[in-house]
C-alpha cells in the first residue's frame, strides 16, 4: 500500500496525492479534475516518472509520427480517446506529438490536445519542476 502523501498516477486523472488508506481501497486527490477517487485495487497506480521514463516521453515527442491512424476522423478521434484513456504517459505523448503537427484542428481536437497536453505537463512536472510547458514545446516542435 502506498503511504500517504505520496504521489501516483490512475489512469487519464493524471498525477493524485494519497490522502487515505484503509480496507476499502486507497482514496486520491486529483487536482486537475478537482475529485477525490478511490482506488479498489493497488495494481492499477501507476508509480509517478522518474528522469529516464520522463525522457523517453520528451522522444516520443520528438520522433516523426508517422500515419498511425485512419484517416476517417472518427476512427481517428477514438484512438486517440483509448491513448488518452489508458493511463499510459508515452501514449498520452503521442496523441499531443499528432494533434501538434495539424495545421487545423477541429473543436474536438483541440480540446483532445488541451486534456492532453495538461496531463502532460502534470506528469513531466514531477521531473522537470520549471519550465514544464517550455521542455513540451520545444520537444515536439524540434521535429523540423
Amino acid at each position: 500500500m502506498p503511504p500517504v502523501g505520496s504521489k501516483w498516477s490512475y489512469q487519464s486523472h493524471g498525477v493524485g496525492q494519497v490522502s487515505s488508506v484503509s480496507d476499502g481501497g486507497i482514496k486520491l486527490w486529483f487536482p486537475m479534475s478537482r475529485c477525490y477517487i478511490t482506488v479498489t485495487d493497488p495494481a492499477q497506480l501507476i508509480p509517478p516518472l522518474d528522469e529516464t521514463r520522463a525522457e523517453g516521453v520528451l522522444d516520443v515527442l520528438r520522433s516523426d509520427p508517422g500515419n498511425t491512424f485512419p484517416a476517417a476522423w472518427i476512427n481517428r478521434i477514438r484512438g486517440y480517446r483509448q491513448k488518452l484513456q489508458s493511463g499510459c504517459i508515452e501514449e498520452v505523448a503521442e496523441v499531443v506529438r499528432d494533434l501538434a503537427k495539424k495545421k487545423k484542428m477541429t473543436w474536438g481536437e483541440k480540446q483532445m490536445f488541451c486534456d492532453a497536453f495538461a496531463l502532460l505537463v502534470q506528469q513531466l512536472r514531477e521531473v522537470y519542476p520549471a519550465a514544464t510547458e517550455k521542455r513540451i514545446r520545444d520537444a515536439y516542435s524540434s521535429r523540423g
